[in-house]
């Protein structure tokens, strides 16, 4: 149990590849099906932040499947904003951020830290898009034709409202670490048009979260942009 823990708190730190090979020791000693179960979920979450969603999707879609059929409502709770994400990385625009905001409504009322993090990861979204555009193959492109003209435009507004409503709900419920996340994603947007000075008092306030829980990564990947937008 302890090393399935662990890698789901490398996750929401930013630490992809530490919280694989925590998913891997906790697969290699877990005799429990259950804490297996919850590895592999680890692990796929891990893959899918790396935007490795070839290696991550289809098992954490297969856990989704299993664990709907024999009840975790917990677990269920945990990852299924993250196969939003990992739609959305492959590919599924619209697909993904639909899910995502099924999620945040479904939650809202029934558990409303939960719907944080779903405003969390569809923020996420949001900024990345606003943060690649143009990076997306013609292909891509073409097969979300609707969602790039009517959705992308506004990627970086929308991740701002998204990112905003959950750094407001991870302060009220003391949630730090996932309120540096959301704090650098609002930072690196910030930074993305050149306000350099709103991009430093979020970045700032993320660095000195992230280091209050022990962020390590996050911590330094907040350096690096910052280390960016100096001077």
């Amino acid at each position: 149990m302890g090393f399935y823990c662990l890698a789901f708190a490398a996750v929401y730190g930013f630490d992809f590849e530490g919280a694989i090979e925590d998913a891997e020791e906790s697969l290699r000693l877990g005799l429990s099906p259950l804490d297996r179960l919850t590895a592999e979920a680890a692990k796929s979450v891990a893959f899918i932040m790396l935007e490795r969603t070839e290696e991550g999707l289809p098992i954490l879609q297969g856990i989704a499947t299993h664990v709907k059929r024999h009840g975790f409502s917990q677990m269920m709770a945990s990852v299924s904003g993250t196969i939003g994400a990992g739609l959305v990385i492959s590919g599924e625009w619209s697909k993904g951020v639909k899910q995502l905001e099924s999620l945040i409504d479904h939650y809202q009322d029934l558990a409303p830290q939960v719907a944080a993090l779903n405003h969390l990861t569809l923020g996420d979204v949001f900024a990345r898009m606003a943060l690649s555009q143009g990076q997306a193959s013609l292909g891509t492109m073409i097969k979300n034709a609707g969602f790039v003209l009517t959705t992308v435009p506004r990627a970086a507004a929308k991740a701002r409202t998204h990112l905003e409503q959950a750094a407001e709900s991870f302060r009220q419920h003391d949630a730090p670490l996932f309120l540096a996340w959301a704090l650098y994603d609002l930072g690196l947007l910030a930074a993305k048009k050149k306000q350099k000075a709103e991009a430093r008092t979020y970045l700032d306030e993320a660095k000195a979260v992230a280091a209050s829980c022990e962020g390590a990564a996050l911590e330094s990947k907040i350096d690096e942009t910052l280390a960016s937008i100096s001077g």
